[in-house]
C-alpha cells in the first residue's frame, strides 16, 4: 500500500512538471519601438526685433534674457505613439545661466524670413535649468514631452538669464536634436516568455508552441471586441485564451 502510495505521488508530480513544461513554452512576441531623431528644419535667434542671422546660415545661436531668444521648428512624421520628448542642445560659448525651453506660438516663419512681424510668442514653459553650468561643448537635454505628442510641426523657443550663453545650430557642430522615444507595440519578432495567468497585449498577435507535441496555434486579436482561443497540449491538458477590450488585455486562463 505504501509502494503504491509512492507511486501515485511520483506520477502527480511528474504531471506538474509536464504541465509547467508545457506551459513555459507558449511565447507571445512582443517589441519595443526604437527611438527617432530630428534635426530642426529652421534654427535662428532674434535679438529685440532684429533677425540674430541675417542669412539663416549661421552656425550659433544666442541666449540672452529674453531680449536674446533663439527659435527652433522641428517637423516630426512617423513618430508613432510617443513616450518621451527630449530637446539635445550643446553649448559653443559657456557660463552659468537659467536657460527655459517654451512652446512657441507659431510654425509660419523660417531661419530666413524670422522677424518682428512674425516672430513666435513663448506659449508654455516646457523645461528649465536654473543656474546651471553651460560649459563650452558639452550637450544639455531639456524635456519637451508636454508638446511634442505625436507627428505635426513645432516651434520651440529659448530664453535665458544675465549671462549670455550659445548653442550649436544644425549648420554648427552639433545640431539640436529631438530624440523620441515610442511605447512598446505587438511585434512577431521578439519572443517573451508568459506561464498560466500571464497578461499580454489586447492587440496581440504571436503563437502558442507546445514542443512535446509540435503543435502550434497561431492568434490574432487586432480590432476584436472579444476573442476566445484554446491551446492544446499534450494529451487532454488544455488553457483558455480570453480577450476582452475593456480591459485592454487578454488573459490566459
Amino acid at each position: 500500500m505504501i509502494i503504491s502510495n509512492k507511486k501515485s505521488v511520483i506520477s502527480f508530480l511528474l504531471v506538474i512538471l509536464l504541465i509547467a513544461s508545457n506551459l513555459l513554452a507558449m511565447n507571445v512576441q512582443i517589441a519595443g519601438a526604437a527611438a527617432a531623431v530630428f534635426q530642426p528644419t529652421d534654427d535662428n535667434w532674434m535679438w529685440g526685433t532684429s533677425r540674430g542671422d541675417s542669412t539663416g546660415s549661421g552656425t550659433s545661436m544666442t541666449v540672452l534674457g529674453s531680449s536674446k531668444r533663439a527659435f527652433m521648428k522641428f517637423a516630426i512624421s512617423g513618430a508613432g505613439e510617443v513616450e518621451s520628448a527630449v530637446l539635445n542642445l550643446t553649448s559653443v560659448k559657456g557660463g552659468t545661466a537659467t536657460i527655459s525651453v517654451y512652446g512657441g506660438s507659431a510654425t509660419n516663419w523660417t531661419e530666413t524670413t524670422i522677424s518682428y512681424t512674425n516672430v513666435p510668442q513663448p506659449v508654455a514653459l516646457l523645461d528649465v535649468k536654473s543656474d546651471a553650468t553651460f560649459a563650452a561643448g558639452t550637450s544639455h537635454s531639456f524635456d519637451v514631452s508636454d508638446l511634442i505628442t505625436g507627428d505635426g510641426t513645432y516651434t520651440l523657443i529659448l530664453t535665458g538669464s544675465a549671462n549670455e550663453i550659445q548653442f550649436s545650430t544644425k549648420e554648427g557642430t552639433a545640431a539640436p536634436a529631438i530624440v523620441i522615444n515610442g511605447r512598446s507595440t505587438p511585434d512577431p519578432t521578439a519572443p517573451v516568455p508568459i506561464v498560466e495567468g500571464g497578461v499580454v497585449p489586447f492587440n496581440a498577435r504571436g503563437k502558442f508552441v507546445d514542443p512535446l507535441s509540435n503543435w502550434n496555434h497561431t492568434f490574432s486579436h487586432t480590432g476584436l471586441t472579444s476573442a476566445e482561443g484554446r491551446w492544446q497540449g499534450q494529451g487532454a491538458k488544455w488553457s483558455t485564451m480570453r480577450a476582452a477590450q475593456s480591459s485592454n488585455q487578454s488573459q490566459l486562463m
